[in-house]
């Protein structure tokens, strides 16, 4: 009994473990959040469709969030936004099927590989004019999966400039005052 403790034990510490953690995050629409999303808690995995309305949300660096075939995500102008990357950790929004960010999350190997139009969308600031919103090294990979007008990612206003469109694999739309893309 004591060997097969000692070989449990000394296994236990051979074997690799996960540094990060898998946070669900279930569609809904007309939401208020006031949420962190972290390194530690990645991947976040987006289900269905969501709509926050109101509150915050803020994305520390080397988060990785994975949205399922199809699936948007709009962020309304009242909602405060702080997407916090930096260079040696950005923040990635990429398609569940990318296993090269925060592995393979959806368990089936080389099964399936991603592809620009896995998902749909990520809006940030649609609706007003609010300027709550901060984004630094944020990467969105596989996405567009929506009609051309809101490619992968839209940032600024649905009625007023400047805004934002970027439409993977090649940039279109207004890039506005004060966006950098960094390809």
């Amino acid at each position: 009994l004591k060997l097969l403790f000692q070989a449990s034990f000394l296994l236990a510490f051979l074997l690799p473990f996960s540094a990060h953690a898998e946070t669900v995050v279930p569609a809904g629409s007309n939401l208020s959040w006031n949420q962190t999303w972290t390194k530690e808690g990645s991947p976040y995995i987006i289900q269905g469709n969501v709509y926050v309305r109101f509150g915050s949300l803020t994305i520390n660096p080397g988060t990785v969030v994975k949205l399922m075939n199809g699936v948007t995500v709009t962020l309304h102008a009242d909602v405060h936004v702080t997407i916090a990357g930096t260079l040696e950790e950005p923040v990635i929004f990429t398609s569940f099927k990318d296993d090269s960010a925060s592995g393979d999350t959806n368990g089936d190997g080389n099964v399936s590989a991603p592809a620009p139009g896995d998902w749909g969308y990520l809006s940030l600031g649609g609706g007003s004019t609010n300027n709550n919103m901060q984004v630094q090294h944020l990467k969105v990979r596989y996405g567009g999966a929506v009609p051309i007008t809101y490619g992968s990612i839209y940032v600024g206003f649905f009625t007023a400039s400047p805004t934002l469109l970027v439409d993977f694999p090649w940039f279109s739309g207004n890039p506005g005052i004060g966006y950098t893309v960094v390809t």
